[in-house]
């Protein structure tokens, strides 16, 4: 079955018996996260499932902002979030949540409510006047102004790792590639970045040679630099980390996953 749901939360045990159900139950294709940022980022672009659920239990600001890495993927646009809470952690999360969309479900709860929801999505109902359909009230910030994407500048040498990297970050930041460092410099006067993804090895200005030259300008000597390396490349890298002080190197060829969560640690 293709239509896949995952589920997350802090407190196991109301979590393990929602699996358990979904699966047992519904015979549904269901995955169990860990409510932290690097494991929902890693778990929800390697299963994309279409629904998320949320179980929610003495939430605070933190732990609920936790769950806007989420936002960071645009999960709103393409799975349905149900979130499980009582009142009060309903208010929590309404209060301090990034997330644009979701489905409120009251604790403690209803597996038939929750199934119908879950019918209800995976034909694709658009409406519908089923019993179970009032428990559920909705968060839609849909209208909301969208805020600017960062913007990252790709330095690499090699087409297919320009493009490939481009495709990780689509959707997420606004990421314009340059093949050579006299390049990158000339793309940073004309519109910036608020960081570059940098390739160690490059001819004529190898990644080095251009982060220096970062620093002799004013206007370029705050940006973060991340290197992108090879394995082979592992232990120039850490010497030039050791000298330079960037915000750190990724191996190449590197997961979605891995980029943009490194991103995040820098951006925030």
């Amino acid at each position: 079955m293709d239509f896949k749901i995952m589920v997350t939360g802090r407190l196991d045990e109301i979590v393990g018996d929602v699996c358990r159900h979904l699966r047992q139950d519904r015979g549904y294709d269901v995955v169990q996260c860990f409510p932290y940022r690097s494991a929902l980022a890693e778990l929800y672009l390697s299963t994309l499932p279409q629904v998320i659920v949320l179980c929610l239990r003495n939430e605070s600001m933190e732990t609920t902002q936790v769950y806007d890495i989420l936002a960071e993927y645009d999960a709103c646009d393409s799975a349905t979030i149900i979130v499980v809470a009582n009142p009060r952690d309903k208010a929590t999360f309404v209060n301090f949540t990034g997330l644009k969309k979701a489905f409120f479900l009251p604790r403690p709860i209803s597996m038939s409510a929750l199934y119908y929801k879950l019918n209800e999505l995976e034909k694709e109902w658009r409406e519908s006047d089923g019993k179970f359909n009032a428990m559920f009230t909705e968060l839609d910030r849909s209208g909301d102004a969208e805020p600017p994407k960062k913007r990252i500048l790709i330095v690499d040498d090699d087409p297919e790792q320009l493009a490939q990297i481009k495709g990780h970050l689509r959707g997420f930041y606004d990421a314009t590639p340059v093949s050579s460092g006299k390049s990158a410099l000339r793309a940073l006067e004309r519109n910036g970045a608020d960081l570059i993804l940098l390739d160690y090895l490059m001819p004529e200005m190898d990644g080095p040679a251009v982060f220096a030259e970062l620093k002799k300008h004013e206007e370029f000597k705050d940006i973060p630099v991340i290197f992108l390396t090879g394995v082979t490349e592992k232990e120039l890298v850490m010497k030039t980390i050791t000298e330079l002080m960037p915000q750190g190197y990724i191996i190449k060829p590197a997961k979605r996953s891995e980029l943009v969560a490194r991103i995040i640690e820098v951006l925030g």
